[in-house]
């Protein structure tokens, strides 16, 4: 990839500039800290908080980096893998099945995952997408750059699906509609549950 032409001050640095292919590389640091009041009562602090559950010290949440071939307006393939590692590591593995992420954490507060990995055929407007990918409820994001606020909701982590396996086919008919239809195997698992 051609580094010259791609750092300005006015845009984001990106890895790969418009000759990879139509391959974008991104990805972001974040990182904070969350307080206990009420003092260290487990482990890691917060628990059972989801994601800020390491508190009273400096934390990496998220070291993320992901490469996608996005699909364009003409019928084409694509592509996305992240890779996602800090203290939210741990929260986004697919070890609903104790499967092949599962051992990835390097301490009690740290670990490596996953978080999506698919491919996909069609177009922006209508597409078919395979693979290991976010859920689709929720106002609140694992990616850190799509939130709002630094900490998240018990709901967050227990009330609606992180991530799915499966398949699943997008039709967006306007603006304002945007029809999804699929199968996936419920709630953070990986293939080795089927």
């Amino acid at each position: 990839c051609d580094l010259g032409d791609c750092c300005c001050v006015e845009d984001p640095w990106r890895l790969c500039g418009e000759g990879c292919q139509g391959i974008i590389i991104r990805g972001w640091l974040n990182g904070g800290y969350t307080g206990n009041g009420n003092g260290n009562f487990s482990g890691k602090g917060n628990t059972p908080l989801p994601f800020n559950d390491v508190s009273d010290t400096p934390v990496l949440n998220q070291f993320y980096i992901y490469a996608e071939k996005p699909l364009g307006d003409s019928s084409d393939w694509g592509f996305r893998i992240d890779y996602l590692f800090g203290a939210d590591g741990p929260d986004n593995q697919a070890s609903g099945d104790r499967g092949w992420d599962f051992n990835w954490n390097t301490s009690r507060d740290y670990g490596s995952a996953i978080p999506q990995l698919y491919a996909e055929l069609g177009h922006e407007d209508l597409y078919f997408r395979v693979g290991y990918f976010w859920g689709l409820l929720g106002y609140e994001a694992t990616e850190a750059e799509l939130n709002f606020f630094y900490s998240h909701n018990y709901t967050f982590a227990y009330g609606v699906p992180g991530t799915h396996t499966g398949c699943k086919l997008n039709w967006q008919v306007c603006d304002d509609v945007k029809l999804t239809a699929g199968w996936v195997m419920g709630w953070d698992t990986w293939w080795s549950n089927y």
